[in-house]
C-alpha cells in the first residue's frame, strides 16, 4: 500500500512552480479515482497558499447515466467545499460520431480550455499518472515504432497551462490506496472496460502481460527512455538569479539580473517571457534560446520570437527589457467602422465587458464603451503610436506610469485616434485586458492575470 501524503503531493508539485499570488487552477473531474485524487489533494495543497481549486466535468452526453454522474461529483465536492462546473458537449448523438474516443477528448480540452481563458484560469490540472503514461507510449509506438513522444508533465494550450502532477511518479494503485485511506468512494466509468476502445485494449494488455500487443515493449520505462521535453523544465531554480521579475498590462516584460553572465542561467524564464510577450504558440529551439543567452551575455541586443530584448544598465543591476516588435503586428490600423468583436461564441459572452470588445493582435481585450457610436464615425481607428505624437503624449500623460514604459515598448501600444488626432493610449485608460496566448506566471510577477 502506497499513500500520498501530503508532504509527498507538496514535492510533485514542486515542479511546477512558481505561482502566481491567490493561484487558481481548475482542475479535470469525472469522479473516477485519478481525478478525485488529484482534486483532494490539490485543494489540501493549494488553501495554505489561499489560492482555489475549481473542480470541471464535462457532461459528455455518450452515456444516458453522464448526467446524474456529473451531479453526483458536485455533490462529493460540494462537501470538501470546493467550487464545481459541470459543461455539457452538444452533439447530435455517439451514433453520428466518428472517432468517438479521440473526438470526446478534443472536444473535452475545448471546452475546458474556453471556460479557463473566459474566467481567467492559468492551470487546468489533469490526473494522468504512470499507468496511464506507459499505455500513452504503447499506442504511439503501435502507429508509429521510430518516433515516439510521451506526454509531458506541463503542457502550453493557447489560453491555459496544463499540469500533470502525477504523471512520473504515481501509479493508479497509489491513488486507489490513498482514497481508500481516507475512505472516499470513486465512481467507475462503465465505458473503460469496453475493448472496443483502443487505450482500453492496450491497457487490458498491459495488465495480463498479453502477447495481444505486436511490438515489444520498450526497454526502459518512462523517464529514463526519453529526454524532458523542454517546455517541462522547471524555472523554480532560476528566480534565485533574478533581482526582480515584472510583466506589465502594456505587454511588456522586465527581467532584472545582476550580472549578464547569469543569463545563461535564467534562460527557461527568458524563453516563456518571450513567448508570453510575443504571442508565440510555439516554443523557442532550445538552439534560438542558446545563442539568444549568448549574445545577451556579451552585451548585445537581440531580436527574438516577434521580440525585442534590450539591455538596460543601472547602478544595481542590468534589467532586460522584453517588448513586442512592431514588424510582428501584423495589422497597425483598425477602423473601428469595420470592427467587429471576438466574442461570437456563447462561452466569451459570459463576460460582461465582452460586446464591446476587440482583439487586438492577438494579446489585448480592448473594450470600448459605446462601441456603435464611434462605428458611426469613419474617422475612429486604433492604431499604433507614432513619433509626431510623442510630445502630445508626455504631457497628456505626465506624471503616470506612462513615463515608465520603455521607448521600444510605447511603439507598440494601441491608441484611439480619430484621423491624426491622438484621443488616448487604451493601456493608460483601464480598458484593456493583457491577455497573451502563452501567460506566464511566477510569485514574483508583481502583476496578475488578467494583467488589466
Amino acid at each position: 500500500m502506497s499513500v500520498i501524503t501530503d508532504d509527498q503531493f507538496n514535492k510533485y508539485m514542486s515542479g511546477f512552480l512558481p505561482l502566481e499570488d491567490n493561484p487558481r487552477i481548475a482542475v479535470a473531474v469525472s469522479g473516477g479515482v485519478d481525478s478525485l485524487s488529484l482534486v483532494y489533494l490539490l485543494d489540501r495543497w493549494i488553501k495554505p497558499l489561499n489560492g482555489e481549486v475549481i473542480g470541471i466535468t464535462i457532461d459528455h452526453r455518450l452515456r444516458k447515466e453522464s448526467y446524474y454522474e456529473a451531479i453526483e461529483v458536485g455533490e462529493i465536492l460540494a462537501k470538501w467545499g470546493i467550487k464545481h462546473i459541470i459543461i455539457p458537449w452538444q452533439h447530435e448523438g455517439v451514433e453520428k460520431l466518428k472517432n468517438v474516443s479521440e473526438n470526446s477528448r478534443i472536444n473535452r480540452y475545448r471546452l475546458m480550455e474556453n471556460y479557463c481563458k473566459t474566467h481567467s484560469i492559468l492551470h487546468l490540472a489533469i490526473a494522468h499518472h504512470l499507468d496511464d503514461q506507459e499505455e500513452t507510449i504503447y499506442m504511439r509506438k503501435l502507429r508509429n515504432p521510430t518516433s515516439v513522444k510521451p506526454m509531458d508533465a506541463i503542457q502550453y494550450m493557447t489560453h491555459v497551462r496544463i499540469i500533470r502532477p502525477f504523471l512520473k511518479q504515481i501509479y493508479k494503485q497509489d491513488l486507489m490506496d490513498t482514497l481508500n485511506s481516507h475512505d472516499i468512494k470513486w465512481i467507475e466509468d462503465p465505458s473503460n472496460k469496453k475493448l472496443t476502445y483502443e487505450r482500453n485494449k492496450i491497457r487490458s494488455a498491459l495488465q495480463n502481460n498479453s502477447d495481444q500487443i505486436s511490438h515489444d515493449p520498450l526497454s526502459q520505462p518512462y523517464p529514463q527512455s526519453y529526454p524532458q521535453s523542454y517546455g517541462e523544465l522547471s524555472i523554480g531554480d532560476e528566480v534565485k538569479y533574478l533581482e526582480d521579475i515584472m510583466l506589465s498590462h502594456h505587454a511588456y516584460g522586465e527581467l532584472h539580473i545582476k550580472s549578464l553572465e547569469y543569463v545563461h542561467k535564467i534562460k527557461n524564464i527568458l524563453s516563456s517571457f518571450i513567448m508570453t510577450i510575443g504571442a508565440n504558440f510555439y516554443k523557442l529551439s532550445q538552439r534560438k534560446i542558446f545563442q539568444a543567452c549568448k549574445e545577451l551575455s556579451q552585451g548585445k541586443n537581440i531580436s527574438l520570437g516577434r521580440c525585442l530584448v534590450v539591455i538596460h544598465k543601472t547602478k544595481a543591476h542590468y534589467k532586460l527589457i522584453i517588448s513586442r516588435e512592431i514588424r510582428a503586428i501584423k495589422k497597425r490600423k483598425i477602423p473601428l467602422i469595420d470592427c467587429h468583436t471576438d466574442c461570437s461564441n456563447s462561452n466569451q459572452r459570459e463576460s460582461n465587458h465582452l460586446s464591446n470588445s476587440i482583439l487586438w493582435n492577438n494579446t489585448m481585450l480592448i473594450t470600448i464603451e459605446n462601441l456603435d457610436h464611434y462605428k458611426n464615425d469613419s474617422d475612429y481607428h486604433i492604431s499604433l503610436l507614432s513619433k509626431d505624437n510623442m510630445k502630445k503624449v508626455k504631457s497628456m500623460y505626465e506624471k503616470t506610469i506612462f513615463q515608465d514604459i520603455p521607448f521600444h515598448a510605447r511603439n507598440v501600444l494601441p491608441c484611439l485616434f480619430r484621423s491624426d488626432e491622438l484621443i488616448s493610449i487604451l493601456t493608460m485608460e483601464n480598458n484593456t485586458i493583457y491577455i497573451p496566448p502563452r501567460p506566464v506566471s511566477g510569485k514574483k510577477i508583481n502583476v496578475q492575470y488578467p494583467y488589466k
